[in-house]
């Protein structure tokens, strides 16, 4: 598999170890090492459970050729709808805040709403509004389509400049077409990754590709970025994802051009990157 492809990409959710209740495959460190031996631009480490923005500034620190950014989403283990723990995230530099996911209604029947009869619960309202005075990204974690619509309506209406609707393809968030063409009249954009739903009584894992082929032939990629939602113990590595994920691409017509506005183009806008250099 030729990894010189994945010169100046950049991928916006990775899972790392530290992290609390679940194994991972590498830990910060290790990632950002393969990354930056790979030629990444830049990475974004994600939990669960805990915030990864002060310890990804760390590990920053420790790479001279590859940025690595973090986040926090918005489970039962920060407090679920917390506005003071988005501001704490956004103070030492987080670049995305992702909805519920593991502790989502759409995950758990008492889990965290964000949003009901199309109306958004009003703690959410006060982070929106935080996020709307900052350049970073709102991202849809796993909650519902009816979810997603009130919630990027509202943002969208309080001023929130970047969004990022998160693995249509996965199954718990699986999104049709038409509902994807919905949110996009939002201006939102939408994340495909590789592919993280493990099959039943299996070590394997499903792979979204064909999926997102398809989207993207209807859908275009300009309204696309590519991740890999790796870093579970039995999926692959990262590199060996993310170059995988790029020749199926390829292969199935997608242009370099589309190829790379997919990977590194938007993703640096929603990053806060200046444009990389022509050469």
């Amino acid at each position: 598999m030729d990894k010189s492809i994945l010169k100046g990409v950049i991928d916006t959710h990775i899972h790392t170890a530290p992290d609390a209740f679940r194994r991972r495959k590498f830990n910060d460190l290790e990632l950002a090492d393969e990354a930056e031996r790979c030629g990444a631009r830049a990475i974004v480490i994600k939990s669960h459970s805990l915030e990864t923005a002060a310890r990804a500034q760390l590990v920053d620190s420790l790479h001279r050729n590859l940025r690595v950014f973090g986040g926090l989403a918005l489970n039962i283990w920060c407090g679920g709808l917390n506005p003071f723990a988005v501001e704490a995230a956004l103070d030492v530099g987080a670049k995305v805040i992702w909805l519920p996911t593991l502790t989502s209604r759409l995950e758990m029947d008492s889990g965290i709403i964000c949003a009901e009869a199309g109306v958004v619960k009003a703690p959410l309202v006060d982070i929106l509004k935080i996020m709307a005075q900052t350049d970073a990204v709102l991202a849809t974690g796993h909650i519902s389509f009816d979810e997603q619509l009130a919630v990027v309506d509202k943002a969208r209406e309080l001023g929130v400049k970047k969004i990022v609707v998160n693995h249509p393809e996965l199954y718990r968030t699986r999104l049709n077409l038409r509902q994807q063409e919905r949110l996009l009249e939002y201006g939102v954009i939408i994340e495909r990754t590789y592919g993280g739903t493990q099959l039943p009584r299996s070590r394997e894992f499903m792979k979204h590709l064909p999926m997102a082929l398809e989207a993207i032939k209807a859908l275009g990629a300009g309204s696309t970025i590519i991740a890999t939602d790796v870093g579970q113990p039995t999926n692959v590595g990262w590199s060996d994802a993310y170059a995988e994920y790029m020749e199926y691409l390829e292969q199935g017509g997608i242009s370099r051009e589309e190829i790379d506005l997919m990977t590194k183009v938007l993703p640096a806008r929603l990053l806060g990157l200046e444009p990389e250099a022509q050469g």
